[in-house]
C-alpha cells in the first residue's frame, strides 16, 4: 500500500508455498491454499512430513499477518484517508471472517494428526498448546463478534488519531504530543499532559460510546466461549 511510511520490505526468503504476487484482499485467491493444506495434512505420514507441512502453514500465515498489519498501520498513520479507511475494514469485514474458521479447521486436523505427538520435544510443546488452546475457544458465533470488535477499534483510532492541539503556535497532534511528557522540564509535562487531557475531554461521549460498545461486545464473546468475564477468556 502506498500508504504506508516505509517503502516495499524483502522478505526473509523466497516464500515457497504461498505466491510471491497473491491478492491478500481476493478470499477467492487464498482460500486455495488452505484447500491445498488441508489435503496435505492427511498425506504426512512422518514427524518430519507435518514439519515441512507446518512450515508452509506458518508461511501462510505471516504472509496473512504481514498483509494485517500493513493496512492497519496505514490507517492509523493516516486517519483522515478514506483510502487507508476502506482497505483496512475490507481486510476486516470480507478476509478475517472467512479466515477464521478455515485456521480452526487446520487446527483441529494438526491436533488431531497422529504424527503431532512426535514432533520434537520441547520446540513445538508451546506451540501445540496454543493450537490446542485456539481450538477449545473457538466459537462460530464469535466471529461476527470479533469483527464488529475490530471495526470498533478502527473508529477509536480515527478519532484519537484526528485529535490535535494549538502548542506554542503550531498544530500538533496527541501523538506528537507525547515526546513532551519525557522532557525533565516538570512544568512543560504539566502543561502538556493538562493539554492532551483537555481535548480528549472534549470528545468524552464519543469515547465513553465507543468503551461501552466494546465492554458489551467482548463480554457476549466471554460468555459464548464459557467464560464469566473477558478477563478470563483473554488471559
Amino acid at each position: 500500500m502506498s500508504l504506508l511510511p516505509f517503502g516495499v520490505l524483502a522478505a526473509h526468503k523466497p516464500r515457497r508455498f504461498v505466491p510471491a504476487q497473491l491478492d491478500f484482499g481476493d478470499w477467492s485467491k487464498i482460500e486455495p491454499l488452505f484447500g491445498q493444506l488441508e489435503v496435505r495434512v492427511g498425506q504426512c505420514q512422518s514427524a518430519g512430513e507435518l514439519e515441512q507441512w507446518l512450515m508452509a502453514w506458518a508461511e501462510l500465515n505471516a504472509a496473512l499477518d504481514e498483509e494485517a498489519s500493513r493496512r492497519y498501520i496505514a490507517m492509523t498513520c493516516h486517519t483522515d484517508s478514506p483510502e487507508a479507511e476502506k482497505a483496512y475494514l475490507h481486510f476486516v469485514e470480507h478476509i478475517e471472517p472467512q479466515l477464521k474458521p478455515s485456521q480452526f479447521q487446520l487446527e483441529k486436523l494438526f491436533i488431531a494428526h497422529p504424527q503431532r505427538t512426535r514432533l520434537p520435544s520441547p520446540r513445538y510443546d508451546v506451540f501445540v498448546r496454543e493450537v490446542q488452546n485456539h481450538v477449545e475457544l473457538f466459537r462460530e458465533e464469535n466471529v461476527a463478534l470479533e469483527t464488529e470488535e475490530a471495526k470498533l477499534g478502527q473508529q477509536y483510532q480515527k478519532l484519537s488519531g484526528s485529535l490535535t492541539v494549538q502548542f506554542r503556535g503550531e498544530e500538533k497532534t496527541l501523538i506528537q504530543m507525547g515526546k513532551f511528557l519525557e522532557e525533565p522540564d516538570r512544568p512543560l509535562r504539566q502543561e502538556v499532559w493538562e493539554l492532551v487531557a483537555k481535548r480528549r475531554l472534549q470528545e468524552r461521549d464519543q469515547f465513553e460510546d465507543q468503551f461501552d460498545q466494546l465492554v458489551k461486545l467482548r463480554e457476549q464473546i466471554a460468555a459464548n466461549a464459557g467464560f464469566k468475564n473477558y478477563r478470563d477468556y483473554a488471559f
